[in-house]
């Protein structure tokens, strides 16, 4: 599985595991879940049924798992991506977006399947990840370029974060769906350009 976007998977996890998660987040995807049994899982996957059964007890329970693992990495992007907070506004804007595309470069799938799930799965997902959401993270380097005198003051924060949030969910699906041309890295600074002119 060398192409296998790290974390979906564990180092512990077994190769019946791993397999039926990348077989379930590609099914997902392209189908829905609703569309997707668990037959389809396991035969994408190589596996019998009651191989995927071993290691998820429904398949609610693995597309809720793949929700935590999607959900979590992008989480991670964000804090690795937030964390730098040397330079101004503008520049930290574009490793925002930097990081956003690399995520895409290596599995566009986990955007869609966030971005589409979020409403069925967010109910579920533990007190702490509530706490601290992409949402929030959006907030946060938002209000420190308006204090910066970068953002604009005119709208109100919370259409500015859809703005934000909703363009990068659109953009994952045009560079899902091939309506943008691939590497997603390549499109960093003219997105970038486009989300700054529009915050400013």
């Amino acid at each position: 599985m060398p192409n296998a976007p790290s974390f979906l998977i564990e180092i512990q996890d077994p190769p019946a595991k791993k397999a039926i998660m990348l077989a379930a987040l590609d099914l997902f995807v392209e189908r829905g879940i609703e569309g997707t049994s668990i037959r389809d899982v396991a035969e994408k996957a190589g596996y019998s049924n009651p191989a995927l059964y071993k290691h998820f007890a429904s398949k609610e329970e693995l597309a809720f798992a793949l929700f935590e693992r999607c959900y979590g990495e992008m989480s991670a992007w964000l804090d690795r991506t937030l964390a730098d907070t040397d330079g101004p506004f503008a520049e930290r804007f574009e490793k925002l977006i930097a990081a956003y595309t690399g995520l895409l470069d290596k599995c566009p799938e986990a955007s869609i399947y966030v971005n589409e799930n979020l409403a069925a799965f967010w109910p579920q997902m533990p007190a702490a990840q509530k706490k601290r959401t992409l949402i929030t993270r959006y907030r946060e380097i938002l209000a420190a370029g308006r204090k910066e005198g970068a953002v604009t003051t005119e709208h109100e924060e919370e259409l500015l974060i859809v703005l934000v949030a909703g363009t990068l969910a659109q953009f994952s699906r045009m560079i899902y769906l091939g309506g943008l041309a691939r590497p997603a890295g390549k499109w960093t600074k003219p997105l970038s350009k486009l989300l700054l002119r529009s915050l400013s």
